[in-house]
């Protein structure tokens, strides 16, 4: 950790959200101790974290806004954001020649036996992300055992094979410095990985048993014994240290940021806020989705330089052409970034690409894949990133949307039915300025066919619903894509009004609330905004309406339709 930050990592002290700044990634909670104390001696805590520096490890720590992009203990999601960020580092670097940084991850050896690490490792190979590189703490000691009784691959061979640059280097300042610099010049992704003892001068030195001892005082005081650091205080810092990094590091930083000069054209792009207009987009009959999506995309893509499109495949993007001719010369081209089969880094990669600076990225994929992106959904929404996931749904046998598990992520989530509707949601998306949210489309293009037949009348661009059977002086039903059918039924046979929803946020419906019921096999509170009457439930198994209170049910529709006709009564 001294070693990158002392004499390796670039950023300024003055504005930690400098655009060429190195991007440091840490993938294990083991390091967050170091990572502390290092930023402690670099000036990098806030005065509250500083004032509470001896307690801030025992807080749960999810994203910290400093020197550190992201922490990130999910199993192999670090990669994939680094990955990103290295993505679009390139595509600043190739567009504006001011540009130039690294993306640093700090990982142990057992991180980089995930499946989401190793595909992360193979896109970045492919791409030839020189930029980034990879530290991994090598102890070989795992919490439950060795690591060569679950790997005893040959990892240099590997990432050789892999066209991945890779050094195993002794844990010393002066062979982390070497390694750093070769990483620089090298024409591909880097990994370093650093031979070190796990509790090191301790008596459960390169043991398992160290993962289950805590240390004692007598354990701290038997190790400064074999060390130069005789401080009483384990907090005190050696003056030369602090001298060292109030000098010479210092002035390492301010050589850097003073020799970058930012062009307009640079300044222009990170702060370019231009709003999104589809209107050239002419929609006619002979128009399908798939051909739809791919128009919007090279729209966008042609008019705003830090959009990115992140795709598994080429159905719904094929012969699009932009400015910049970096990835998948064979499919797409420029912005559009063609991940292949690596569907499950995908959402994570867009992550990445919106962490970095002023990029909006969307990551593109078939429905039946949806269940690789929570997790990556997850993390957008906890990290604050306007991440637009796009879902389409082309197996005709699957007519489930998954709203259930999608609608208990988030209420940013959209449904379009026409080719207007679809057109005029990614505008809405791409120009909520106040949205820090990620938010998915699911287009289910024979479902939608289905649904249009049956609607009476249309209430697009901002109203975002469907009158699908209309009967003025009644109640009316409200309903989304997974329940439509059942209640089409109880409309048909009570004669009531129904009313389809494609999301639950830009909704203006012209209609009494008080004389509305939603019907949702989801968490009702979400319908609570549309209707007075609300049937769905608030966990796996307990169904419920909010007339009053909540009352136990089965859902089927010969019960809901018992409870519709009381609430009508």
């Amino acid at each position: 950790m001294h070693a990158l930050f002392a004499y390796n990592l670039n950023y300024n002290l003055q504005n930690h959200k400098w655009v060429n700044r190195d991007r440091l990634i840490i993938a294990n909670s083991s390091f967050l101790p170091t990572y502390y104390a290092t930023a402690r001696l670099a000036k990098l805590l806030t005065k509250k974290e500083e004032a509470n520096f001896e307690n801030i490890l025992n807080t749960k720590i999810d994203f910290i806004d400093s020197s550190l992009e992201t922490y990130q203990n999910n199993l192999g999601s670090a990669f994939s954001n680094a990955v990103g960020m290295a993505i679009a580092e390139n595509i600043l670097n190739n567009k504006f020649n001011e540009v130039k940084h690294s993306i640093y991850v700090l990982c142990n050896d057992f991180d980089l036996l995930s499946g989401e690490a190793q595909e992360a490792l193979s896109l970045a190979a492919n791409l030839k992300l020189k930029n980034l590189i990879i530290i991994s703490n090598s102890t070989e000691v795992l919490r439950d055992s060795l690591l060569s009784t679950i790997s005893n691959e040959n990892v240099a061979a590997k990432y050789k094979a892999m066209k991945i640059n890779y050094q195993r280097i002794a844990n010393r300042i002066s062979k982390i410095n070497y390694a750093i610099s070769k990483a620089k010049v090298s024409s591909k992704p880097t990994i370093i990985e650093i031979k070190t003892t796990i509790g090191e001068n301790m008596k459960y030195e390169n043991s398992t048993l160290i993962y289950e001892n805590k240390l004692t005082d007598a354990d701290i005081n038997e190790l400064k014994e074999k060390l130069t650091y005789k401080k009483s205080n384990n907090l005190d810092v050696y003056k030369e240290c602090n001298d060292f990094y109030k000098t010479t590091y210092k002035l390492r930083l301010e050589k850097t940021c003073k020799a970058f000069k930012m062009s307009k054209k640079l300044q222009t792009f990170l702060f370019e806020e231009s709003k999104l207009n589809l209107n050239d987009i002419a929609i006619n009959s002979k128009l399908s989705i798939p051909a739809l999506f791919g128009t919007i995309i090279e729209n966008i893509s042609n008019k705003y330089q830090n959009s990115i499109f992140c795709t598994a495949n080429t159905i719904n993007i094929t012969n699009i052409k932009n400015s910049n001719n970096m990835y998948a010369p064979n499919n797409i081209s420029g912005t559009n970034l063609l991940l292949g089969p690596r569907t499950s880094i995908l959402g994570n990669v867009a992550n990445g690409i919106n962490l970095h600076s002023n990029f909006v990225a969307i990551a593109s994929d078939i429905l039946d894949n949806f269940a690789l992106f929570l997790e990556s959904f997850k993390l957008a929404r906890q990290m604050n990133l306007k991440t637009i996931f796009l879902l389409s749904n082309i197996n005709e046998l699957n007519k489930n949307d998954n709203i259930q598990e999608l609608r208990a992520l988030s209420n940013n989530l959209y449904m379009p039915l026409s080719l207007n509707e679809i057109k005029t949601t990614i505008e809405n998306i791409f120009n909520e300025t106040a949205n820090k949210l990620p938010s998915i489309i699911v287009i289910n293009e024979a479902k939608n066919q289905e649904l249009l037949s049956l609607i009476d009348e249309k209430h697009e661009n901002n109203s975002m619903y469907y009158l699908i059977k209309k009967i003025p002086m009644t109640y009316s039903l409200i309903s989304s894509s997974l329940n439509i059918e059942m209640a089409y039924e109880i409309a048909l046979k009570l004669k009531l009004s129904l009313i389809y929803a494609t999301n639950l946020k830009n909704i203006d419906l012209n209609y009494d609330k008080n004389k509305t019921i939603s019907i949702e096999n989801t968490n009702f509170e979400q319908w609570t905004n549309l209707a007075k009457y609300n049937i769905g439930n608030n966990n796996l198994n307990t169904f419920a309406t909010s007339k009053q209170k909540p009352e136990l049910i089965n859902f089927n529709i010969e019960e809901i339709t018992k409870i519709v006709e009381k609430l009508i009564k």
